[in-house]
């Protein structure tokens, strides 16, 4: 699967230590009837995210219990401000007792970012479910909470099965 929309920071956004912006999430799904499980055990997530300064990242939370959390992405691109920022993000995932996941981050266009053997799945049973759409910041305490009031600009949201590609005309 394949996810596009658009960013933009504020000229005064405060990135203190770290947040989350949207991404994909996945849960197992039962072949006999399509039911799907709705406890976030099951599942995974992988959303774009930041750090301090602005250090673009991807985050993944997995069910595996050898790896719950998976950072990408690390140092390969800075978020920019004040100016929309197309981000795209394609996900394949791997096969149990073969790893051939992929994922893929591109930035206004250009590859950012690939990982080959990229591995959230517990089950072959996990699918790609949908969008989780949140914003947060993140880590577990008050001290990743900004220090001032913001706001995150978020546009052009589209999904598919083949790469999305940037907006003919992106937001102003």
């Amino acid at each position: 699967m394949y996810l596009r929309y658009y960013v933009r920071f504020p000229h005064d956004f405060d990135f203190n230590k770290g947040g989350k912006l949207p991404g994909f999430y996945g849960v197992i799904y039962k072949k006999e009837n399509e039911e799907r499980s709705d406890t976030d055990r099951n599942g995974f997530a992988s959303r774009f995210g930041w750090r301090k300064g602005g250090e673009g990242i991807v985050y993944s939370n997995t069910a595996r219990p050898d790896h719950p959390v998976n950072i990408s992405g690390k140092k390969t691109w800075t978020w920019e401000l004040d100016r929309w920022i197309c981000v795209e993000q394609g996900v394949r995932l791997n096969f149990e007792d073969f790893s051939q996941g992929l994922l893929v981050v591109w930035i206004n266009n250009k590859e950012a970012f690939k990982e080959h053997g990229y591995d959230p799945r517990i089950s072959d049973k996990l699918r790609i479910g949908g969008l989780m759409f949140s914003v947060v910041y993140g880590g577990g305490d008050r001290s990743f909470a900004p220090r001032t009031d913001t706001s995150i600009d978020l546009a052009g949201f589209a999904i598919g099965a083949q790469r999305v590609g940037p907006l003919p005309d992106p937001p102003d």
